[in-house]
């Protein structure tokens, strides 16, 4: 049977439509390398941008591998600044510019071009172009002909350009013109992060500078102080000693002469005299703790704590106080002398700071966790009110007690400053009229540790 007219054209069309697929099968086949290069290019951006710390590096990261992508001779990444019109080349070269140096943006092109100018211009042919700014004139006389730039807003006052020039006519084609553009989106966003991080660094740079300036001034002043404190104090006991001794002096020898008055006047002084030679004894007990060296080492707290009891006998008698310690006593890192002298100015409040006719009573226990030692001297004194308990810890705090209760106020400054020497730490918990329990809390021995 004779095949129709119609049939014929069917077979012709099926053939048509087997050859074209044939064709498009054989043109994606020859570009899948070029597709796999290219995302193979873009992730290698990717990585690279990410790397990379600065705008500069993140920059040449881009230039220097997109070169595998878009044939051009010349490139460079270009940051503006609206606000200050000046223009930094990040990467590449342009107009014999090289990356690192800062021109004037109208060196490049002027202001109302680029804030004009579309986010991809594309120039086939710079010598066709009826008006050619000063770069591109530049450019047609090296003898590049095509011309492509990206551009990026990046802050309000900031734009990033991406340019591409040729030697050839129509050098880059529409996928380069493609690949172009998201290489110029990854630079700016990157490069945005970039420039808040380098800001950040900046501040962060400046602060610590301020700080350690104020530091360093602090230190200075805090030496200067210490010293001052130390000397003034040093210089009244001489003087302090001549009163002392002329008014005993005069006592003595003139007291048959002298009414009952006069003698208490002169008994005032030397009450007087005897107050600020304590004051000034603990002045410089509190300035030695600064100036001092420290060594610290292994201690043994019975030791310390026997020692600090034999010192204040005399008191402790005087007062018919209870001192009760219990063991175990843990080693700790420290410096003795500090740590008995912290240890026997707790003790001496302890037994001094009770309500009338009350026996002092004193707990000295300690507590060991895994590297601390915490010791506990615990009282049954008249307490301390908790907006208080700070700061009886600062220099010459009375808290309203000199009238009843004898001393200086230096006493728990010199325990904080002693305990602290010795990288330790010192507090107090305490209700009125319920005794206080002050804890120094110390570097525990390494040969307690795992025991």
């Amino acid at each position: 049977m004779a095949m129709s007219t119609v049939d014929s054209n069917v077979i012709d069309l099926i053939k048509m439509a087997g050859d074209r697929d044939m064709t498009e099968r054989k043109q994606a086949k020859k570009a899948l390398p070029r597709l796999n290069q290219r995302l193979k290019t873009l992730q290698d951006i990717n990585r690279a941008i990410l790397k990379a710390e600065s705008s500069q590096e993140i920059a040449h990261a881009a230039l220097s591998r997109m070169s595998r992508l878009i044939p051009y001779q010349e490139a460079a990444v270009v940051l503006y600044n609206f606000e200050t019109g000046e223009a930094l080349v990040l990467a590449g070269t342009i107009d014999n510019q090289p990356a690192g140096t800062t021109v004037s943006m109208n060196d490049i092109l002027s202001t109302e071009v680029l804030r004009q100018q579309e986010q991809i211009c594309y120039v086939k042919d710079i010598a066709a172009l009826e008006y050619r700014t000063i770069l591109l004139e530049r450019q047609l006389s090296q003898g590049l002909h095509s011309f492509l730039a990206i551009s990026s807003l990046i802050e309000e006052n900031l734009m990033s350009e991406l340019y591409l020039f040729a030697p050839q006519l129509a050098a880059f084609n529409l996928e380069h013109q493609a690949i172009a553009r998201e290489v110029a989106n990854q630079l700016a966003v990157a490069i945005q992060q970039a420039q808040l991080w380098e800001q950040l660094q900046r501040y962060a740079a400046e602060l610590e500078q301020r700080v350690t300036q104020r530091t360093a001034a602090l230190v200075e002043a805090n030496q200067e102080l210490e010293v001052f404190t130390h000397t003034v104090s040093h210089d009244l006991q001489a003087p302090l000693r001549t009163i002392q001794g002329f008014t005993e002096l005069l006592l003595k020898k003139y007291n048959d002469r002298i009414d009952a008055n006069g003698q208490n006047y002169i008994q005032t002084i030397l009450n007087s005299v005897q107050k600020l030679n304590t004051l000034i004894s603990d002045l410089l007990d509190y300035s030695q703790m600064s100036r001092v060296t420290v060594n610290l080492r292994e201690v043994e707290l019975s030791t310390v704590i026997n020692t600090a009891l034999a010192l204040l006998d005399f008191d402790l008698q005087a007062r018919n106080a209870i001192v009760r310690v219990t063991p175990p006593l843990p080693k700790v890192t420290a410096h003795f002398a500090m740590l008995m002298q912290a240890i026997a100015n707790l003790i001496s409040n302890a037994i001094k700071y009770v309500a009338p006719n009350v026996q002092p009573e004193v707990h000295i226990y300690a507590q060991t966790t895994q590297e601390r030692v915490r010791l506990w001297i615990e009282d049954n004194g008249i307490g301390i009110h908790p907006r208080n308990q700070e700061r009886i810890f600062r220099p010459f705090e009375r808290l309203g007690l000199s009238k009843i209760y004898p001393g200086t106020g230096m006493g728990l400054a010199i325990v904080r400053r002693a305990v602290e020497r010795c990288e330790g730490s010192v507090g107090v918990i305490s209700t009125i009229g319920e005794g206080s329990r002050f804890w120094i809390e110390l570097p525990q021995s390494e040969h307690n540790q795992g025991l």
